[in-house]
């Protein structure tokens, strides 16, 4: 199925506001053919010297068909704007849904600027297509067709010349669709390429600053918004030949019928009727096709962007819920965590983790530790399925986590993670996005018991206090136990901690400390840690090397071994000396 097909599916999500548009269209443009006809018999009653009382009824029709288009006129543009609301957030809501449902494991792959940039201009560069182009093709059919039947009575062959004559008007400007879709195809390119590096240059502005590399970047996004700005030049003028070309032919096309119309009548092959009404007529003929070719060109941009729409709309999911999920363990016992035999590699790279057999039991607390790159963080991937292992199994209780439904799943998993993201907006809107139902009292409970309540109270105004864009606003401590009050409110029976205190300061981390302490109770909880000094209480530790399972046991096994893991506490010794 075509661009062309697929959009049209979207139609069916607003048939009746495209009805209600379409019906609006055909009304004005009846309204518009009656006005044509009263002037017409106007004219044609002056030429025939007839009384004034014959004449001013088709004055007086006129008079109330121009009132009658404007107000119509306004309530269709009134209800343009709210068609367009809805199909927009109809293809915002199915691109968000998909680009959730992708996850991390695909949208790591893409710049989160292009993503923007569909979502936001490219879905906006679809309105004119669903609201203007689609509805005014059914008013160009309906009242070209009336307007032929209506002047096949006063002379058919001129009517049959104007006929053909429009149909060309329609279809010769589609001779130029391969130059406008090459071109709009290379201006979205380049507009979206270009919001990406706006935005990495925003978000980077503080590594800009210190690295005073500002000059170079302003340089760069000059060049590619200079170049930018030539291609939407190009691009306009394109468009403006087409339309120009479009004015022309109808303008053209029209004058001759009437003059075919003329010429026939003075002939004596037409009634002198048919001059005044192919006169007024053809203007009424030409109207809706201009005004659908000036809604083609508006809507070609976002035909272009659809194909990047579809293409994302259309991307399988790489994890998916299976057709029939196992049913979720009963009770109150607290979940185990294996790997048997995994294996992984990340789309287009070497295997990252080689036939990992490992066991977390219910209630323990197991740390991961091994040497950057060695596939830590790439194991609580697998555990919450943004990704799915290549080979062997990641099971929760013993079942293959690929049987189990997504949203269950995540739901028995609270995160911290290294680089802890907050949301603009308050600190309580930001604690509670782990439970939206929770009130007040239990966001603030679980800020005291991740030990956050006081710096928080210290805030302007306190739980309500804007935290600014990615918590900018907070330092490196205060965002992390942010994060562990959300763990603690969600309160799931599997904690995972990925580098939760690596880059805190010693005050911070001993808070830290305290509070993931208090949060691994009555918890089966996975410990990725770069701080071997973090994870010596641990239950279990296991030492993941190139990808493998290199050692494990508790921090004196391992130390009376003398083997990677002593070796890696013997070098960060050596590092803090």
């Amino acid at each position: 199925m075509g661009v062309y097909g697929k959009l049209f599916r979207y139609v069916s999500a607003i048939r009746r506001e495209v009805a209600l548009k379409t019906l609006l269209l055909l009304v004005i443009s009846a309204i518009s053919i009656f006005q044509a006809i009263m002037m017409s018999r106007a004219v044609n009653l002056v030429w025939s010297r007839s009384a004034l009382a014959q004449i001013l009824p088709c004055i007086a029709a006129v008079i109330a068909a121009i009132l009658l288009r404007s107000l119509l006129t306004r309530r269709n543009e009134t209800f343009t704007k709210t068609m367009a609301a809805r199909i927009k957030d109809t293809l915002r809501l199915a691109v968000l849904d998909k680009v959730y449902r992708l996850g991390p494991g695909h949208m790591n792959e893409k710049r989160s600027g292009k993503v923007t940039s569909l979502v936001l201009d490219g879905i906006e560069a679809l309105e004119p297509f669903f609201v203007s182009f689609i509805p005014q093709i059914f008013t160009v059919l309906v009242s070209g067709i009336f307007i032929f039947v209506y002047l096949a009575a006063f002379d058919v062959l001129s009517a049959l010349v104007l006929l053909i004559a429009m149909l060309l008007c329609i279809f010769l400007p589609m001779l130029t669709v391969p130059l406008m879709h090459r071109s709009v195809t290379d201006y979205w390119t380049e507009y979206s390429g270009l919001t990406s590096q706006y935005i990495d240059a925003i978000q980077g502005m503080t590594t800009l600053k210190t690295l005073h590399a500002e000059e170079t970047m302003g340089d760069i996004l000059y060049r590619d918004a200079t170049s930018f700005w030539h291609r939407s030049i190009r691009n306009t003028g394109i468009s403006l030949a087409g339309s120009g070309f479009m004015l022309v032919l109808t303008g053209v096309t029209a004058s001759l019928t009437v003059v075919m119309a003329a010429l026939r009548f003075r002939a004596g092959l037409a009634p002198a009727a048919s001059v005044t009404a192919f006169l007024f007529l053809t203007v009424e003929c030409a109207r809706p096709m201009l005004e659908l070719n000036r809604h083609w060109h508006a809507s070609f941009l976002g035909i272009s962007v659809a194909k990047e729409l579809f293409d994302l709309i259309e991307t399988v999911p790489p994890v998916q819920d299976p057709a029939e999920p196992a049913p979720a363990s009963a009770g109150e016992a607290l979940p185990s965590i294996g790997f048997r035999d995994a294996c992984f590699a990340y789309p287009g790279r070497e295997e990252v983790l080689h036939n990992v057999t490992l066991s977390v039991p219910a209630g323990s607390t197991t740390a991961i530790v091994g040497h950057s790159g060695s596939g830590k963080s790439t194991l609580l991937n697998l555990i919450l399925r943004f990704y799915d292992v290549s080979a062997g199994q990641v099971t929760i209780d013993g079942r293959d986590v690929r049987d189990c439904e997504l949203t269950w799943l995540r739901r028995q998993i609270a995160v911290v993670f290294q680089d802890t993201y907050l949301f603009y907006g308050t600190i309580a809107e930001n604690i509670r996005m782990a439970a939206p139902e929770a009130s007040d009292e239990e966001v603030m409970a679980a800020a005291r018991a991740a030990h956050a309540h006081e710096f928080i109270q210290r805030m302007p105004q306190g739980y309500d206090t804007v935290v600014g864009e990615r918590g900018v606003t907070l330092s490196g401590g205060e965002r992390q136990r942010i994060a562990i009050a959300r763990a603690i409110l969600k309160n799931a029976p599997i904690l995972l901690l990925d580098e939760a205190t690596s880059s805190v300061d010693a005050q911070s981390e001993a808070l830290i400390q305290q509070s993931l302490a208090r949060l691994t109770q009555q918890r089966t909880t996975v410990i990725v840690a770069h701080r071997l000094s973090t994870v010596r209480s641990a239950d279990n530790i296991i030492v993941i090397e190139d990808g493998r399972v290199a050692e494990q046991g508790t921090h004196e096994a391992l130390l009376a071994r003398d083997g990677v893991y002593r070796a890696l506490i013997r070098a960060q010794e050596e590092v803090s000396r």
